[in-house]
């Protein structure tokens, strides 16, 4: 019985591996073509090619951020 028990669990062990092996294989080709889609500053949705948008990511400073604030409103 124990070694009845063993073999499933080995088994579904096996499956599970080779299922999310496969997942993480066939989601990382799907991804690189599709358009990203982001919003622009009026409020529209627009779609973006993956190659157009840089890979590299750069921080912004506290000064670009700070730049970016509107200064028209009164505290």
């Amino acid at each position: 019985m124990k070694s009845n028990r063993r073999k499933f669990l080995g088994w579904i062990a096996i499956a599970g591996s080779a299922l999310a092996i496969f997942s993480k294989l066939s989601f990382g080709r799907k991804t690189e073509k599709s358009p990203i889609r982001m919003l622009t500053q009026d409020g529209r949705l627009v779609e973006i090619d993956r190659n157009k948008i840089p890979a590299r990511k750069v921080k912004a400073t506290s000064s670009q951020v700070a730049s970016w604030i509107w200064k028209d409103h009164k505290i």
